[in-house]
């Protein structure tokens, strides 16, 4: 496609045109022109363009030269189309639950059948499991199609999409907005229709432009994604290669996907009155801040006038309606006349004031059923919020539990060994409540015997707070000078630990890791107390226990 005329400089009055890119166009409804604008460039191009209808009660004289076309949708059960559906109802991000999704979707051919596994998994969970976190994933899935199902197969849709070749195509979504009463449900409907559109464009039919409206309730920001946000991403991002463009509109552009809005090199940024969404404006506009334009620029643009930002271009335009002439165009850029001058045609700019009323009563009405809806959005988010942290915490309660039933099969088991120990001491088993007592010969006589001594080689000591074992002809491995407990043994009998050590003192004394180090000293002050642990402003110190004889 070659360059479009867009309209005329402000000022200059010398004509702009603009190649055909990913555009995006932004402004106050009824006060900008955004439409007026798309509907020209469009037009003047020649090009073969798919735009939609959406809201309720629009004009019937928007893009008042396309041709209308049927509603279309094909009806698709993969997990990843299923996932997105579920994150266009719960504005929430499903890949935690991706893996119940996925079960749910096997063998699958429509979203029907892949309801119909939902409702199996439910009941198989049963009264029992209810407000569990499976059960929450089933039945969020079956609440998305009990909204969206049932209105789908209302409406009489095209299984093939009738594009009509050169010409602007509308597609009117309307009637989904006049038979769903609940707003959120008319967005998810709407946008299951946009997707399969968008991916049919996209697959069989390049040199096409898209123009999506209200693009920030279909493409919108943040977590809350619709179906229509991946293939308007992939559209964005690889659709210029087959001339596949996006031309996406809306009132505000924060409200618009980054991942899409990053790939717009062309705005037309129209009047905003809002202070943040001035800024926003403001700051697609790539000039030095001296040189861009001021607040009350933006705020008292006049309709049909836009600042177009392409690259480091930035130019002040009035857009050509597709209506006017050209002399009429150059007369209100240059400022010789005014928009408000030329007589307009019969269309929604000459409604007359019954009907204007009449619109605004039903704008009204909208705006206090949309309120309704939110409060009740809001209430419903708080109790799948308090539901979630229920399910966390009786996770972790299970989590507990099991800790304690592994805890308490160790204590068994040490208990078991301690038994062995005492029958192996006294040569008998010990018979229950009964505390059995030996003499210190009758100790010494077991430890041969359980140690395999011969009577002198072993003698028993008694101090304190330790048993010492003297004069042992066989060495036990665990006090020899090649563990890390025997190095630091060595260094007691040295007496190098009568005053208090750190860590970092006894790597200076031994070959030893510090982890290995502190590892050995915490069992010596713990298990044979024969050094004794002190906290030092936060630090251990280690030093020999003063019950411990230096042997």
């Amino acid at each position: 496609m070659k360059k479009v005329l867009l309209g005329y400089e402000v000022g200059s009055a010398e004509p702009v045109e603009i190649a055909p890119v990913h555009l995006g166009v932004t402004g106050i409804t009824r006060e900008s022109g955004k439409t007026t604008a798309l509907e020209a460039m469009i037009v003047r191009s020649g090009a073969t363009a798919v735009v939609f209808k959406t809201k309720l009660g629009e004009s019937k004289d928007v893009f008042s030269n396309a041709t209308k076309i049927p509603m279309f949708y094909k009806a698709r059960s993969d997990w990843q189309y299923i996932e997105s559906l579920l994150e266009a109802t719960m504005r929430e991000d499903q890949r935690f639950n991706r893996s119940f999704i996925r079960k749910v979707c096997q063998g699958t051919r429509t979203p029907n059948e892949v309801w119909d596994n939902v409702k199996a998994e439910l009941k198989k969970l049963g009264d029992k499991k209810e407000g569990s976190f499976v059960w929450s994933v089933y039945y969020n899935l079956d609440g998305y199609f009990e909204i969206t199902l049932p209105y789908l197969e209302k409406f009489p849709f095209e299984q093939d999409l009738q594009i009509n070749r050169g010409q602007i195509n509308l597609m009117d979504l309307e009637p989904i907005a006049q038979e769903i009463t609940d707003e959120d449900a008319v967005i998810a409907v709407q946008s299951l229709v946009i997707r399969a559109t968008l991916e049919e464009i996209y697959r069989k039919h390049p040199n096409t432009i898209i123009v999506l409206p209200e693009a920030a309730d279909f493409i919108p920001a943040g977590k809350a994604v619709t179906p229509v946000n991946s293939i308007a991403e992939t559209i964005a991002r690889k659709g210029g290669v087959r001339s596949v463009l996006l031309w996406p509109d809306s009132q505000d552009i924060a409200g618009i996907s980054p991942r899409v809005r990053g790939q717009i090199s062309t705005w037309l940024l129209g009047k905003q009155t809002y202070e943040h969404e001035v800024e926003r404006t403001l700051a697609l506009i790539p000039l030095p801040k001296h040189s861009k334009p001021k607040t009350e620029d933006i705020q008292t643009l006049e309709l049909g006038h836009f600042f177009l930002v392409s690259g480091k271009q930035v130019k002040k335009v009035y857009v050509l309606p597709v209506w006017m002439a050209k002399e009429e165009g150059i007369r209100i850029a240059r400022g010789t006349a005014k928009v408000s001058d030329i007589t307009f045609p019969e269309g929604p700019q000459a409604l007359a004031p019954e009907k204007v009323q009449a619109l605004q009563e039903q704008v009204n009405r909208d705006v206090e059923y949309i309120r309704k809806l939110q409060k009740v959005n809001e209430e419903l988010t708080a109790s799948n919020n308090r539901l979630g942290k229920e399910s966390v915490d009786l996770m972790k309660q299970n989590e507990e539990q099991a800790q304690t039933i592994e805890r308490l099969g160790q204590e068994v088991n040490s208990f078991t060994k301690l038994k062995e120990v005492f029958t192996e001491l006294f040569g008998k088993a010990v018979p229950h409540g009964t505390i059995p007592t030996l003499s210190d010969q009758g100790i010494e006589a077991a430890l041969r015997r359980i140690l395999k001594l011969d009577a002198g080689e072993i003698t028993l000591e008694r101090v304190k707070r330790l048993i010492s074992v003297r004069d042992v002809k066989r060495e036990i491995p665990e006090y020899t000078t090649d563990t890390d407990k025997g190095k630091i043994i060595d260094l007691v009998v040295k007496g190098k630990l009568e005053s208090p050590r750190k860590i970092a003192e006894l790597q200076e004394l031994l070959p030893i890791g510090r982890v290995n180090i502190a590892n050995a000293c915490r069992e010596l002050a713990k298990e044979l107390v024969l050094l004794e642990r002190k906290d030092a402003s936060g630090k251990f110190i280690y030093v020999r226990h003063p019950d411990v004889e230096k042997k």
